[in-house]
């Protein structure tokens, strides 16, 4: 068990910094004390406190009470001051070494200031958890919210494991935001408001790793719709608020290492054998010449192998896991009353990660036989499959019950900017975001448990047991030999945004004066603008991923140890062979405005409410281009004499020359000479397929904000937003074929099931897609406060979902046996949401809360990828259903146990759940497929919709020693991963499917982080984090409801992170 010595090393580091904390606080003295309002004889918030001696600084919190825990033995002066007050002066302070020194101040009122006195809005929001917890209160939307500083405490290195602390809030498995239970396609990602691009080849979701810690402020989640916000919100709104302009001058750099319990030794790391990632993660050379870019199947110029080294991953030792980042920035008061400010931010990583006897298996029920279980998919389309008797020397059949080895390098840096200019009525920022994240993967992954399914007992050097070559005198050689997948992949991500906005406040000269001006029973105040124009980048690149296929023959005549040899397959519009580059490259640019007019106003009982509206636009562009290329089947064909757990195919294929006595013709013998890069053997393939696609959202909205009472307030609105999304295939694309979606196919005269459509016989501009749409939506809430702290939230919202580019686009491609071809859909529609939320927050201090909350969502044209038999092939597709429901209560606290106890000041003990009860309902076609199977299905959950979540955590920060530590369990319940298909002939509408592929679920897990760290003077910082602690196995499994259990589909572990990490930080 790896577990016991890695609780160990956490103990003996926690040992460590309590001795370290222990030993500093003998040599130094700590001050405290409370700051109270002497007019009011009540504790004073964000007064500064100066110790005139050192320079150190601090504000008081919302009790009055501040700390500073390192101060060295001797006599100092305080300085108490806040805007409004006289500053009090606190002379001959003494502080003895180790021990403590209460001073309390009491500041009295500046009132011969006060005409100059300007009463400004309070700023909610921020990285403290304080602080957005008066966001979620103050916000006319329903908001939860993440600050740096608990991700920080919790070890969340990205905005991915940041979201995850949020409640309700989740990621999928590919690392897009889930909200509620909802899927990407209806969460809005944005980046300070402004919604960003994705170059993701099959949605338009952003990735979440994208975005570091090191730039992140706060990760705020609104869950309900206001006129405000995109009409997509219906899952919510994802918004990164980046760090802005300091309140201090300051400069803060880090350096981290670390290391994972997977990590292999001895050269055990798979390697791309095209090099590793670069420092800068940009590689140039591997990009595709452009003279070979679109070219027409099997024409020349062909690529030549030689450029990508050998065609299968190599050994070698794993890279250096570290961190380093730089921060800095701050503010300057010019003469003329402007205020001039930057932050500036600086990272780079590097991280690996192992995993090894990973399981990844394909398995059906036979239709015909489903008493024997979840058998091994198979490339034999018969309609027994597995279960088919074997024949002597007959066809290739192919399984997919893979063990795996996989290794991943990845790089990842960015650099973010933000500079600002503030005065009384106006606020200007630019920001400026370039991240870059690559990563190189390598994986081995081996079919051995095939062949022995089928003939128990198989020995593979001996030819005369089950399954070999002469098995009874017949040859099985052909029935699920021992097959090996390897692949090396290579992915550059980019995202870069330019954004500049502004708030003004517009100061109407004696229109409308401090007290405003009357009309009726309102009286309006001087109204506030503000703008965003952006310009957002993403971008893609796999310049060469690299796939080989081959197959293991038992002992036999030829070779006493076995061959290794090619495996082709019909591929998707044509024939592949068995080693096959892909070479993909998709951009997104976005181009985005936004303006908003509020009108704030006093009503009848001296409330303040508002009147807002604005308009937006967002258009955006996307390119995706593919080319393929492939060694053909039946060229360059030949038998590398050689064990199966020798030395690979891949090997051999790539440096022939050093296996001449190995390599067989089956028809010649020993073929010495041959060459891998003769000219012709990598040519362009009939299944790539090029598109373009444009999304032009326009929006006007208006909304009101309107106190009744002081106890009760009515917020609504309306959105218009108008939708046009098109995508547009390239007419040269080498893709001359198409599968559709079902009930499609059957309206197209002359087509027949599981056969692809020519493209050539359809009408011009038929599969391209063209979506325009108007919609109006309302939204409505009202706020209830009918005790102090206790506040009661209930509204309605319509919102939308709109497909994405790729699901638009009817074209796709298999690259190996074993991977079902997703395909495209021009005849999606866009999804409606109708949403009911209901929230009660009893929050009696201001760093407590108590809340619970229920939803309810009704999902009309609800978009899910399905799995759907047409003939002998297998597809999946995305389809409408007709409706959809999610239900679902969400349940949070949050206790500063000082409160509650004097002895436990600076615990805080949190924790959220989430319970979802989701369903959809299968449309007639997917229904009458299942039914015809024999497993009947009428609805199913919702994808990516996990059955709850929850997240309980405990934090502990001693300001006086610098020490802190928390412990962070985050669980995320069983999720529907793909739902029920079929697979096989379905011969007419009383014909059955051949196979029933259920349901696949990933399971429940839970994640357990630790983090302590110390602070070393006044400015160095020492910081330990172990991850995922207890390192459960990451699995999916088939939902096999007629054997009554799971099977397991995928698994592996993640191994435990450690860290270690030191900073140095000062303000000036």
């Amino acid at each position: 068990m790896v577990i016991r010595p890695i609780l160990g090393f956490i103990l003996a580091c926690g040992l460590m910094l309590v001795l370290t904390s222990t030993a500093m606080a003998q040599q130094v003295g700590s001050i405290r004390g409370v700051v109270y309002d002497n007019d009011f004889d009540m504790p004073l918030a964000e007064a500064r406190v100066t110790i005139t001696e050192t320079g150190q600084e601090t504000f008081t919190n919302e009790n009055g009470n501040y700390t500073f825990g390192e101060v060295p033995p001797g006599q100092y002066t305080l300085v108490f001051s806040r805007e409004g007050f006289l500053r009090y002066v606190e002379s001959g302070v003494l502080v003895r070494e180790g021990q403590l020194s209460d001073i309390d101040a009491r500041l009295d009122g500046d009132f011969a200031e006060m005409e100059e006195f300007v009463v400004q809005d309070i700023q909610l929001g921020g990285a403290t958890a304080v602080g957005l917890l008066d966001l979620r209160i103050e916000s006319p939307a329903l908001i939860d919210s993440v600050g740096a500083d608990l991700m920080s405490q919790a070890g969340a290195g990205d905005a991915e494991a940041g979201l995850k602390l949020v409640s309700g809030s989740t990621t999928t498995s590919e690392g897009f935001a889930a909200i509620r239970g909802l899927p990407p396609r209806y969460i809005s990602t944005q980046l300070n408001g402004v919604v960003l691009p994705s170059a993701n080849p099959d949605t338009r979701a952003v990735k979440l790793d994208l975005f570091p810690s090191d730039i992140i402020e706060s990760i705020q989640v609104s869950k309900s719709f206001t006129p405000d916000q995109q009409g997509t919100a219906s899952g919510g709104a994802v918004n990164i608020v980046t760090k802005s302009i300091p309140e201090q001058n300051f400069f803060k750099i880090s350096f981290g290492v670390e290391t994972n319990t997977n990590r292999p030794e001895n050269g055990g790391f798979l390697v791309d054998a095209r090099g590793p990632v670069k420092f800068s993660g940009v590689d140039n050379g591997r990009d595709l010449p452009g003279g070979l870019r679109g070219l027409t199947p099997g024409t020349s110029p062909i690529l030549e192998p030689t450029r990508f080294g050998d065609a299968g991953p190599g050994y070698g030792n794993a890279p250096l896991e570290y961190n380093w980042s730089m921060t800095g920035g701050g503010r300057q008061e010019l003469d003329t009353g402007v205020t001039v400010g930057f932050q500036a931010t600086m990272f780079w990583e590097q991280d690996m990660s192992h995993r090894e006897n990973a399981v990844n298996e394909e398995r059906v029920i036979s239709t015909v036989n489903p008493g024997a279980g979840m058998i091994p998919t198979t490339s034999d389309s018969s309609a027994l499959g597995f279960l088919r008797p074997p024949e002597d020397d007959g066809d290739q059949i192919l399984t997919s019950i893979f063990s795996e080895t996989k290794s991943t390098h990845q790089v990842q840096w960015g650099t973010l900017g933000t500079v600002g200019l503030q005065s009384e009525n106006h606020d200007l920022r630019i920001t400026i975001l370039h991240a870059q994240n690559t990563t190189s993967s390598a994986s081995i992954a081996d079919d051995t448990q095939g062949k022995h399914e089928k003939f128990p007992g198989h020995d593979r050097f001996d030819p005369t047991s089950p399954g070999g070559s002469n098995d009874g005198g017949d040859d099985f050689t052909n029935f699920a030999p021992y097959r090996r997948l390897e692949t090396q992949e290579y992915i550059e991500r980019t995202v870069q945004s330019l954004q500049f906005g502004g708030e003004h406040t517009l100061a109407l000269g004696d229109a409308v004066d401090d007290r405003g001006w009357q009309m009726g029973e309102l009286t309006w105040l001087v109204p506030v603008l503000d703008w965003n124009v952006s310009r957002s980048f993403s971008r893609r690149s796999e310049p060469g991923t690299l796939i080989l296929d081959s197959r293991y023959n038992p002992a036999n005549s030829i070779s006493a140890v076995g061959s290794q040899e090619s495996v082709g397959f019909e591929g998707a519009g044509g024939e592949l062979g068995a080693f096959n580059v892909i070479f993909r490259d998709i951009e997104e640019d976005s181009a985005q405005y936004r303006l908003n007019l509020k009108f704030p106003f006093r009503q009848w009982s001296d409330e303040e409410g508002y009147f807002k509206i604005g308009i937006f636009n967002d258009f955006t562009e996307r390119e995706y281009k593919q080319d393929t290329f492939t060694i053909p089947e039946g060229t360059q064909r030949f038998l590398f004499l050689e064990d199966f757990f020798g030395t690979r195919f891949s090997q051999a294929l790539s440096n022939p020359d050093e296996f001449t006595d190995q390599l067989y013709d089956p028809f010649g013998g020993l073929i010495p000479g041959f060459a891998f890069d003769d000219p012709g053997d990598l040519i362009a393939t009939p299944i790539d397929f090029q598109y373009t696609g444009e999304q032009d959202i326009d929006a006007i909205y208006w909304m009101v904000d309107l106190p009744v009472t002081s106890w009760l307030k009515f917020i609504g609105g309306m959105r218009f937003e108008s939708t046009s999304l098109s995508t547009d295939i390239d007419p040269d694309t080498p893709t001359t074929e198409v599968y559709l979606d079902g009930p499609v196919l059957a309206t197209i005269p002359g087509a027949t099931p599981g056969t692809p459509v020519s493209v050539s016989s359809l009408p011009p501009g038929t599969l391209d897609a063209d979506l325009s749409q108007d919609d109006i939506l309302p939204s409505i809430s009202m706020v209830l406060e009918p005790a102090e702290g206790l506040m009661v939230r209930a509204g309605y919202a319509h919102t939308i979902a709109r497909p994405t580019f790729r699901e638009l686009t009817p074209v796709s491609q298999s690259l190996y046996f074993g991977q079902t071809p997703f395909v495209g859909n021009p005849f999606l529609n866009m999804s409606e949401v109708k949403n009911y939320d209901l929230r009660v927050d009893y929050r009696p201090y201001r760093d407590t809360l108590f809340s619970v909350s229920y939803f309810y969502k009704d999902i009309k044209d609800h978009i899910q990828v399905v799995r759907q038999a047409q003939g002998s092939n297998s597809i999946v597709i995305p389809v409408n259903f007709p409706d959809g429901e999610i239900n679902g209560w969400e349940f949070e606290v949050r206790q500063a146990m000082g409160r509650l106890y004097e002895p436990l000041q600076g615990l805080t003990i949190g924790g959220n759940a989430t319970l979802l009860d989701t369903e959809v309902t299968l449309r007639d076609y997917e229904q009458d497929q299942l039914g015809r199977a024999g497993f009947p299905t009428e609805t199913v959950r919702m994808t990516d919709a996990p059955e709850y979540l929850y997240n309980l955590y405990f934090t502990y920060n001693r300001e006086e020693l610098g020490t802190s530590f928390s412990l962070f369990y985050t669980v995320r319940g069983n999720t529907l991963v793909t739902t029920p298909g079929v697979r096989g002939d379905v011969n007419g509408a009383g014909g059955s499917p051949n196979f029933y592929i259920p349901a696949v679920y990933e399971e429940e897990y839970g994640t357990l982080n630790f983090t302590i760290a110390q602070r070393l003077g006044e400015y160095f910082q020492v910081k330990f984090a172990a991850k995922n602690l207890l390192d459960p196995d990451i699995t999916t499994y088939y939902d096999n409801e007629l054997n009554g259990g799971k099977t397991v589909k995928t698994s592996y572990k993640k191994g435990v992170d450690l860290s270690l990490g030191v900073s140095l930080d000062f303000e000036f």
